[in-house]
């Protein structure tokens, strides 16, 4: 098999799909999470680097 453009026609099946819970369509089908929420985590998924840092003056 070649590598390159004649593989990536292989990749024609969803892997995210939309999520229940937050609406984005961000649900990996495989890893049965989503990328955006963390679902089925019950505590939303959220990380101190996600926000801006506030400037000090």
């Amino acid at each position: 098999m070649t590598k390159g453009t004649p593989s990536m026609g292989k990749f024609n099946k969803p892997i995210h799909i939309r999520c229940r819970r937050c609406g984005r369509r961000s649900f990996h089908t495989a890893k049965r999470r989503c990328a955006h929420c963390g679902f089925p985590n019950p505590k939303w998924r959220k990380y101190d680097w996600l926000k801006p840092k506030k400037l000090l003056r």
